[in-house]
């Protein structure tokens, strides 16, 4: 999971994107009981 986020993170034409949607999708990993953060 790290990993491949990071590669997301670091690709230029998704950065601008990953700025606006990282709460977002952080807040639905979170609603998710199996990737839940310890």
């Amino acid at each position: 999971m790290q990993s491949l986020e990071r590669r997301f993170y670091k690709s230029e034409p998704y950065r601008e994107i990953c700025k606006v949607h990282k709460v977002k999708f952080e807040k639905a990993l979170r609603s998710l009981p199996l990737f839940r953060p310890k």
